[in-house]
């Protein structure tokens, strides 16, 4: 099973990679980011703009969107003047006019600024732990009393009127969500910092996520924020097994009402390593790029059989089915364990999947059963060109997209 690696040491890991390449071409590889290179290389994560202004050719105007591959040329400090520093604005570029007078000092005291990703040294609290993506709610409760990690319940506030986990902080799912028509849209980069900094939810300490229960469509909505946070910068992330119901199972005292944490100024911007776009989908449904889509809802759902007999339009061009339930009742339940990644792995094998040379795209109806497969197959398997699809069906029928009868043979 795949377990997590101090923050310190991960610090340290991307230190060593970035500290020899001002002036030379740096090759980008999974979970690299211009925030840590410049760190590494300037000693400072918010002179990202350097490097991203010297190969706006190659990223494009948005610095978060990386990928595995580019070649992009780390500039050393003097090479760029400070006149033309370029500042990251949610996801637009803005340089700043050098005739601009300063602004005029707040009236009222400003809330902490933090830029994410933060360094692991600003947390003096942390203490290094290691631990599985997938965490006991006995082990949860060792976390929080050696101030090891921070627990996100993600219930309905009705659900936690009736009791907390002690220390737990409150951000109910549905703040994660997007719009009616197509709830698996994530929110903004923008929304999403103002919703982390105002409840104070620290991306550079650990995180265990909390849902209601065990059931397949409720711990996927873990995932989905899991993924959220993932691709928010956090480093540090896990599942608590059995949701709520399995701190109550096990015992654990109760608390009335959620913690709260100090508020602070967010400016976190989407990784999209595992963040499969329209676009993206659309290509490997065309066959223009090689990859695979998974349909994670159950059979029914991916097959639908009119009153002919004949199947439905019902799914994304040339997906295929491959149920997240039957790999949850394994493994997410608790009835069985396995320590074995590729095992987990072979559980989805019955897909005819490339794991190792193809993107693998998953999805549903709204993100929470893609999810968690994606949480399967990525984090407790560790295969690293896995992507969700959090739209999914619901937003590519939003988009103008069809859905077809499946063609799976």
């Amino acid at each position: 099973m795949r377990t997590f690696i101090s923050t310190s040491v991960l610090f340290l890991t991307a230190t060593a990679a970035f500290s020899q390449t001002c002036g030379t071409t740096y090759t980008i590889e999974r979970g690299d980011r211009l925030s840590l290179m410049a760190d590494a290389v300037y000693g400072d994560p918010n002179a990202y703009g350097r490097i991203h202004e010297s190969n706006l050719k190659i990223i494009g105007p948005d610095p978060a969107r990386l990928e595995i591959g580019m070649q992009l040329f780390i500039p050393c400090a003097d090479e760029i003047a400070s006149s033309q520093e370029v500042v990251r604005a949610g996801a637009v570029m803005i340089a700043p006019d050098e005739a601009s007078p300063p602004e005029a000092p707040p009236i009222a005291a400003p809330r902490e600024v933090v830029q994410a990703p933060l360094r692991p040294a600003e947390t003096p609290t942390l203490q290094p732990v290691s631990w599985s993506v997938l965490v006991e709610p006995d082990a949860v409760a060792g976390l929080q009393k050696a101030n090891a990690a921070q627990v996100l319940d993600i219930r309905s506030a009705k659900a936690q009127a009736k009791g907390v986990i002690p220390g737990a902080l409150s951000m109910p799912y549905a703040l994660f969500r997007g719009p009616a028509d197509n709830p698996g849209q994530p929110p903004s980069a923008e929304q999403l910092s103002e919703l982390l900094g105002s409840k104070g939810l620290r991306l550079d300490r650990p995180i265990i996520i909390v849902n209601s229960e065990r059931k397949a469509f409720d711990t996927g909505r873990a995932a989905y924020i899991y993924w959220i946070l993932k691709s928010l910068g956090a480093e540090e992330l896990a599942l608590m097994k059995g949701g709520f119901a399995g701190w109550q199972e096990a015992n654990l005292p109760l608390a009335d009402t959620p913690a709260t944490a100090p508020a602070y100024t967010a400016n976190l911007f989407m990784d999209l390593t595992w963040y499969a776009t329209r676009a993206e989908v659309e290509a490997i449904a065309e066959g223009k790029v090689r990859g695979a889509l998974l349909d994670s809802r159950p059979a029914a759902m991916f097959r639908k059989i009119g009153e002919l007999g004949l199947a439905l339009p019902s799914t994304l061009p040339a997906a295929q089915s491959t149920p997240v339930s039957n790999l949850h009742v394994k493994i997410g339940t608790g009835t069985t364990e396995t320590e074995d990644g590729l095992a987990v792995l072979m559980q989805l094998k019955d897909s005819r999947v490339n794991w190792q040379s193809e993107t693998v795209v998953s999805f549903c109806n709204t993100g929470e059963l893609g999810a968690l497969n994606w949480f399967y197959a990525s984090e407790l398997s560790g295969i690293g060109n896995v992507k969700l699809y959090p739209e999914s069906t619901v937003g590519w029928s939003a988009t103008g997209g069809e859905l077809v009868a499946p063609n799976d043979g």
